[in-house]
């Protein structure tokens, strides 16, 4: 998007962005986002957060693209 077009546009991505960041080992202080990848869930952050909340119903899980028959993130669909 242009900053022409829409002058806030820096300063809302600047808001946005300082909330992000990457992370190698996630720690469960309290309510979180996370997006994480592989998004089939076979291995990686999303299957080590998959496995650590699904015991807890108030978790949720959105997986934002497809997936593959055989996978965990198909079963959990």
């Amino acid at each position: 998007m242009s900053y022409e077009v829409f002058p806030g546009y820096s300063l809302i991505i600047q808001h946005v962005f300082r909330f992000l960041q990457s992370i190698d080992h996630f720690e469960d202080l309290g309510p979180s986002v996370v997006m994480a990848s592989p998004g089939m869930m076979q291995s990686g952050l999303s299957r080590e957060l998959f496995e650590d909340w699904c015991i807890d119903k108030r978790n949720g899980t959105i997986i934002a693209g497809y997936c593959v028959e055989g996978t965990l993130a198909k079963v959990s669909c």
